[in-house]
């Protein structure tokens, strides 16, 4: 029940956090980074996650144009967890991090999320 009522929620959502001008001071491989947290996120979202959530990256990327996705992120990974429970029973449910320092707000925002 829970499920379909935030698949239906999650018909009408948009990712908030705002996408870095090309011609901003971030490097290619950052906004990079902000991409591929993008795009786990809306498959969190709309419910197309195959059950492994995995965010690699090289490198430290907590600057203040971050935290925004970062939110979006844990707030998608929040409302998972019903999207986890309609998934078949021999589905792995996987959640990677690879490559990537987190800083304390962040790993809160996570922690809280989980």
């Amino acid at each position: 029940q829970r499920y379909h009522e935030v698949l239906l929620k999650n018909q009408k959502w948009e990712y908030s956090a705002p996408s870095p001008d090309l011609d901003s001071n971030l490097p290619r491989q950052s906004r990079q980074f902000l991409d591929q947290i993008k795009k786990e996120t809306c498959n969190m979202r709309y419910g197309t996650c195959n059950g492994t959530i995995d965010v690699s990256g090289n490198g430290p990327y907590d600057g203040a144009s971050f935290l925004p996705h970062w939110r979006e992120f844990a707030n998608a990974l929040q409302e998972y967890h019903y999207a986890l429970k309609c998934l078949p029973k021999e589905t792995s449910s996987i959640l990677n991090f690879s490559g990537v320092a987190l800083p304390p707000e962040v790993l809160d925002l996570l922690s809280n999320a989980l």
